[in-house]
């Protein structure tokens, strides 16, 4: 009977360890898929320029190969030093994309015609 209660309580913490390994796991991943989202807003409204989107962009590949070696060395577990750096990696890309999108400057694709742009731009 002991030797019961005690691999349960081992399975139940195996079982807690892993859940708080992918909610991790999901935080970093949701912020990224959310930032993915927003930068394809802003380049279908025209708020991000390709420049502005290259730069976002060259930022967030760095962050997920950085990512990815972390992941690599802990068997594809964070640590939490890992997981602040990445979190504090994601709040300046954040603050980088909303910086880009409310910048003023506009990117509007050539199959516009001008027709279009006078009536629904606002910079042209």
């Amino acid at each position: 009977m002991r030797r019961i209660k005690t691999m349960l309580a081992g399975f139940a913490a195996l079982t807690l360890a892993a859940s708080a390994v992918s909610a991790s796991a999901q935080n970093v991943n949701a912020r990224q898929a959310s930032q993915e989202r927003r930068i394809e807003q802003g380049q279908r409204s025209g708020q991000l320029t390709p420049g502005e989107t290259n730069r976002i962009e060259n930022e967030r590949a760095t962050t997920q190969s950085m990512e990815a070696r972390m992941r690599a060395e802990h068997g594809g577990r964070l640590t939490g030093n890992e997981r602040s750096h990445l979190n504090r990696r994601l709040d300046r890309q954040n603050r980088m994309i909303k910086k880009f999108r409310h910048n003023g400057r506009s990117y509007h694709h050539q199959t516009c015609s001008y027709r279009h742009h006078m009536r629904h731009c606002r910079y042209w």
